[in-house]
């Protein structure tokens, strides 16, 4: 297994042009015009973890192969991205393409600016680091790798338990949360050992992920400020940086969460989720009128989609992001004296509800 042009081509394919190409569907329900390249991956990145969940449980459960599961999720993935296709031919049809994305402006960027985005630069570039060279070592690493390694060079999911190598054995909880198989079938498309994948090259791509995001939150905390962004990353790199760190996900946020998936939950989903609550309290703050109000349903599409996601990791963290929703939501439908946000909260965490259900079993 080496590292050549083909293995780096269907990485980007998988980690790049997929979530790029197929954000566009769901960024629709977000916004329908000034929308950036970050908040567009964003949306297809976590569309793709939904879709990865939705196709996994089933195939696990009527025993289909790893290869069968792959392609189908590349089937749904191509779907959304020949329908983002056909709503960017759209836009180029109505001559509205010049207002449909919205790239960064550099206006008032002084050299000053370029120093403090490069003082960031050296703590991300340490944060990544140290994610790759001083990971702690986790006790259930080696049942996690177990599962993937068994499924990415057998082809089977789950039929055999890592502990005993008995057939079976498995929690329902962990079928219903695959995140491993994920791994797994980076691993085949790839040609790249699944450890290989694990532990360094998903720690520096969820890195990279999370930068993104701290990005895009620093963009609406501090209304664009060119010099307040680099800041306000830098402080939250830092941060990482006196956290611990996993073995085979980003460090461990703040560390105050246990290892492996609570990291990745923390460290991303709660995030993101995070993000869009900003968002949402941003739509709310716009103005009384109801095409402000109903702009707040894409939202709670984004929501279902990111609660979905979630449960590919299925950890006790989901619930944390879960109660961060339910509290502002219920804030922000006591201001805005409208309960019937509250209730599109309910539906946007059924699947996270259902994930702690079985989590708790």
């Amino acid at each position: 297994m080496t590292l050549g042009p083909e293995t780096i081509i269907n990485l980007v394919v998988w980690l790049v042009i997929f979530p790029a190409v197929s954000g566009i569907v769901p960024s629709e329900f977000i916004k329908k015009r000034d929308k950036s390249l970050a908040e567009i991956y964003l949306c297809g990145l976590f569309l793709m973890f939904a879709v990865f969940e939705v196709c996994a449980v089933p195939c696990i459960l009527l025993h289909k192969s790893l290869v069968f599961l792959t392609v189908t999720v590349m089937m749904v993935m191509t779907v959304f991205c020949i329908a983002s296709v056909i709503i960017i031919t759209y836009a180029f049809a109505s001559r509205t393409i010049n207002t449909y994305f919205r790239l960064s402006s550099f206006e008032g960027f002084r050299f000053a600016d370029v120093a403090v985005w490069l003082v960031f630069g050296v703590v991300f570039a340490l944060q990544l680091f140290l994610s790759l060279f001083a990971a702690r070592s986790y006790t259930d690493d080696a049942a996690w790798i177990a599962d993937a390694v068994a499924a990415s060079s057998g082809g089977e999911m789950y039929a055999v338990y890592p502990f005993t190598g008995i057939p079976g054995g498995h929690l329902l909880r962990d079928i219903v949360s695959p995140y491993p198989m994920f791994v797994a079938m980076l691993s085949n498309v790839s040609g790249l050992h699944v450890l290989i994948i694990a532990h360094t090259v998903m720690p520096v791509f969820l890195g990279i992920v999370s930068c993104i995001i701290y990005k895009e939150i620093a963009i609406r905390l501090f209304d664009g400020s060119i010099r307040k962004i680099p800041v306000f990353m830098m402080i939250m790199s830092m941060i990482n940086l006196l956290g611990g760190y996993s073995e085979y996900t980003r460090e461990v946020y703040q560390g105050i969460f246990a290892e492996c998936s609570e990291g990745l939950t923390a460290g991303i989903f709660v995030l993101y989720a995070f993000l869009i609550l900003c968002i949402i309290s941003q739509r709310c703050s716009a103005g009384n009128d109801d095409t402000a109000y109903e702009s707040l349903n894409g939202l709670g599409v984004m929501l279902f989609i990111l609660n979905t996601a979630a449960a590919l990791i299925g950890t006790g963290t989901v619930f944390m992001m879960l109660f961060m929703e339910a509290v502002l939501m219920v804030l922000l439908a006591v201001r805005i004296k409208r309960p019937i946000m509250v209730l599109k909260w309910v539906i946007s965490a059924i699947p996270g509800v259902a994930c702690m259900m079985f989590y708790l079993t």
